[in-house]
């Protein structure tokens, strides 16, 4: 007779860490913004304890720095940052939508779509929830590549470059073609064309560095006027 699965409570600390990714991708804590255990703990309503741990695995994914005067801050990506971030990505996604075209089953399919028209619905309204719905549509096209750590690690290297993504995103030229982008690498996917897929993705990367680029120029010329 099989036996029950055990079942495992999420730790406290692990909800706290995703609650702060997303609160970092929906722009709720920006670049600059200092964050501290005492201040995040009293937003969430827990104790200081997994807010702490939290804030240190995000500080060694990269995603937040250590202030000299104590605290924690999203960094402010540097050019050399941003386009180490396209480069790696450029290495992992398009592989991850090659592979996952010779994965994905009909239902997979009916689930980006209606990933897709979530994402459509976020950008008509121009709100936070894009970055939320643009990323949840992305990690559900990589995770069917079936490699949780490739997934991952794409994961890890958008955090990188999440504040300044959304910033970005609030421009509606760039969510019209971020949406197109996204339609064009499902459709490869629904045809089970892999090098399309893999080329889409290609597409898809280079009109989000662009984006992000002029993004980072103009907060650039604010900063030094």
């Amino acid at each position: 007779m099989p036996r029950p699965a055990i079942q495992r409570a999420v730790p406290l600390r692990d909800q706290v860490l995703a609650r702060l990714i997303t609160e970092i991708h929906a722009g709720r804590f920006g670049p600059g913004e200092r964050l501290t255990e005492g201040s995040v703990a009293t937003v969430l309503g827990v104790s200081r304890t997994p807010v702490r741990e939290a804030l240190g695995a995000l500080m060694q994914r990269g995603v937040l720095a250590r202030r000299d005067r104590g605290g924690y801050v999203i960094p402010t990506p540097d050019l050399d940052g941003i386009r180490n971030a396209f480069e790696l990505r450029r290495l992992l996604e398009p592989y991850a939508a090659r592979r996952a075209a010779s994965r994905v089953t009909p239902t997979d399919i009916e689930d980006l779509k209606q990933a897709l028209q979530a994402l459509r619905v976020a950008a008509a309204k121009g709100t936070g929830d894009v970055t939320a719905a643009n990323r949840a549509l992305r990690h559900k096209i990589f995770a069917l590549a079936g490699n949780a750590v490739l997934t991952a690690a794409i994961d890890q290297l958008n955090d990188h470059v999440q504040a300044i993504g959304h910033l970005t995103l609030k421009r509606a030229a760039v969510r019209k073609i971020v949406i197109a982008r996204h339609r064009a690498t499902i459709h490869a996917l629904e045809i089970g064309d892999g090098p399309r897929a893999e080329r889409a993705m290609h597409e898809y990367l280079d009109a989000a560095e662009h984006a992000v680029l002029e993004t980072f120029s103009r907060i650039s010329s604010k900063s030094t006027a």
